[in-house]
């Protein structure tokens, strides 16, 4: 992980929690057991003690029925996924020692899985950052996380979405659109939802080489590609906050269209 972001998180920890010293972060990656015999999966307990793991930050069972959950947030990455190579499930946590006890800063569920065509995807399932550490850089920290946990496991690509109406679109997507992901939209037929149907689509290319481009189009008529101009884009979207804070930054995006390679 480059020290940079690390240095960068810890710095708004230590002031937005009015630290005297600054905060330890470490990345932990904890791989699911499975599947078993009945193709389910199990999240391990934390080694070393950890006093808020990330599973706290959910409901009781919310990492079971690991491949019924992406099913149902996902069509067609499962859909099209080759039978008889089990699933790789990981969760991404950076854990934070403030003083004596050490907490998840947030989660990243991350399904991979070989499509039928030999393309290895890493499929985002959840992503979230704990309320009290919101707005201190650690959605980019976790972005990276998942990149370089994609490039260690051999991914051809990462798949995200977003719901369009939430109020944290642009907080969502920003980290991403920084890190070089691309919006994206499929073909209809795929079984997917798209901007229309209210999900945002992004993809990232670890073999940049293959990053396609995308036209994204906005209610105002502004168009953007991306991801040439994804810092046109995150400037776009923050003026939906700072200006009309009554406006969902996503529902302002009408349309996403891929144009060439």
């Amino acid at each position: 992980m480059k020290s940079d972001i690390i240095k960068n998180c810890r710095g708004k920890i230590r002031k937005k929690l009015d630290l005297r010293d600054l905060p330890e972060i470490t990345i932990h990656v904890r791989r699911f057991d499975g599947p078993n015999r009945g193709g389910h999966y199990r999240l391990p307990k934390h080694k070393d003690h950890v006093d808020e793991p990330a599973e706290n930050m959910r409901e009781s069972r919310w990492f079971g029925n690991v491949i019924q959950q992406f099913k149902e947030n996902y069509y067609h990455l499962p859909h099209n996924t080759r039978r008889g190579i089990p699933y790789a499930v990981y969760l991404i946590e950076p854990l934070i020692r403030l003083g004596h006890a050490v907490i998840a800063g947030g989660l990243n569920w991350v399904i991979m899985g070989v499509l039928k065509s030999g393309e290895k995807y890493a499929a985002i399932k959840d992503v979230e950052v704990r309320p009290m550490l919101r707005k201190c850089s650690l959605m980019t920290l976790m972005t990276n996380a998942e990149i370089e946990l994609a490039e260690e496991t051999g991914c051809d690509f990462i798949h995200t979405w977003h719901f369009n109406y939430i109020p944290d679109f642009a907080a969502a997507v920003v980290p991403e659109l920084e890190a070089g992901f691309m919006f994206y939209r499929g073909d209809v037929r795929d079984g997917e939802v798209y901007e229309d149907g209210g999900c945002v689509h992004l993809r990232y290319y670890l073999d940049r080489e293959k990053m396609k481009n995308a036209r994204v189009h906005f209610k105002d008529g502004k168009v953007f590609e991306s991801p040439r101009e994804n810092a046109e884009i995150i400037d776009h979207l923050k003026v939906f906050g700072e200006n009309c804070p009554s406006k969902l930054p996503g529902k302002e995006i009408v349309f996403i269209e891929e144009y060439g390679g």
